[in-house]
């Protein structure tokens, strides 16, 4: 199971369509959000400074994503602001 308490870094996988399972809510002000070790995304899309264009990256692995993510390479699809209106929604019950 793949955790992650970054609520934006949860909505972008969430996003891309990776296997969601839940919200760990046992400790209130540090939830988990709750993946399937296996993602189950096809491509993301990242941005390569060297050619100043957008590129696909296939089948990504959780911490080829995180890499992306904390380098600012990574880009979100048109789903994100609903994916994370989903989480806060979530976190809020």
């Amino acid at each position: 199971m793949i955790e992650t308490s970054d609520m934006y870094l949860g909505a972008a996988l969430l996003a891309y369509g990776a296997d969601y399972k839940g919200v760990d809510k046992s400790n209130k002000s540090r939830q988990k959000f709750l993946f399937n070790d296996d993602l189950k995304i096809s491509s993301i899309f990242i941005y390569n400074a060297s050619s100043d264009r957008a590129e696909s990256y296939s089948d990504p692995t959780f911490e080829e994503v995180c890499n992306f993510f904390d380098s600012f390479r990574l880009l979100y699809p048109s789903n994100y602001p609903q994916a994370l209106k989903k989480l806060k929604t979530i976190i809020h019950k």
